[in-house]
């Protein structure tokens, strides 16, 4: 698992370790070029990572104001400190969200395992119960 993880850091295939997973920086292929697995499992697969950036975000956010709060007390630059956390809030999603995709992948695979062909987690066919059954 903690291989998995590196490589996600790195914006690498956490099954693999292939570099070619990002077209550009926020275009991501949606299979890895070198081994094949695919990404995006279902819709709304993207959501684990959407909530990490923003957890990662919000977290800096909140420590560059209280920190800054607290090493300036008692003459605080409000506005100093608002113009510093809304760059921060409007930049860091972007720089990190190749990163947090990459991650969000290898903590997904690694909390339900890997299989061999790692195929989707639900069956795709559609069982019926019989005709006399209501």
């Amino acid at each position: 698992m903690s291989t998995a993880l590196a490589r996600g850091l790195t914006r690498r295939c956490p099954r693999c370790g292939s570099g070619g997973v990002f077209h550009r920086w926020l275009k991501m292929a949606p299979t890895c070029p070198t081994c094949g697995l695919e990404f995006e499992q279902e819709q709304g697969y993207w959501l684990g990572a959407v909530m990490l950036n923003t957890g990662i975000t919000e977290g800096s956010f909140l420590g560059v104001f209280v920190g800054g709060m607290i090493v300036t007390w008692p003459d605080v630059p409000w506005v100093a400190l608002l113009v510093v956390g809304v760059a921060m809030t409007v930049a860091l999603p972007i720089l990190l969200d190749p990163f947090t995709r990459t991650l969000w992948v290898a903590l997904e695979r690694s909390a339900r395992r890997w299989s061999e062909n790692d195929a989707p987690r639900y069956p795709t066919t559609i069982v019926r119960a019989p005709e006399g059954d209501a």
